[in-house]
């Protein structure tokens, strides 16, 4: 068997975690073991997570796939469609 990408979900909605991105711990994981990443949030977002460049863009935005019923929306402007992994980092240390 050979792992061609890895899928996760961000579990459920919560105020205390930024669940609506992949984490910088996601994109290290992936680049880890050479593979590239997808990654489904609690508003219904899918993520595609490269690997090879260390960035990730939205293959499509909230409620494409199932949202969780607790989901609240984030501000207006806070979610960008594509992130480099330095703009995680930096997100993560908000």
């Amino acid at each position: 068997m050979v792992v061609i990408a890895s899928y996760h979900t961000h579990s459920t909605w919560s105020r205390h975690f930024d669940s609506e991105v992949p984490s910088s711990l996601d994109m290290e994981s992936d680049e880890s073991s050479e593979i590239d990443g997808y990654v489904a949030t609690p508003g219904g977002r899918l993520w595609y997570v490269d690997s090879d460049t260390m960035t990730t863009g939205q293959i499509c935005g909230v409620g494409c796939l199932f949202q969780d019923p607790n989901w609240r929306p984030d501000p207006p402007g806070t979610i960008r469609e594509v992130y480099s992994y330095q703009q995680l980092v930096k997100r993560e240390r908000y």
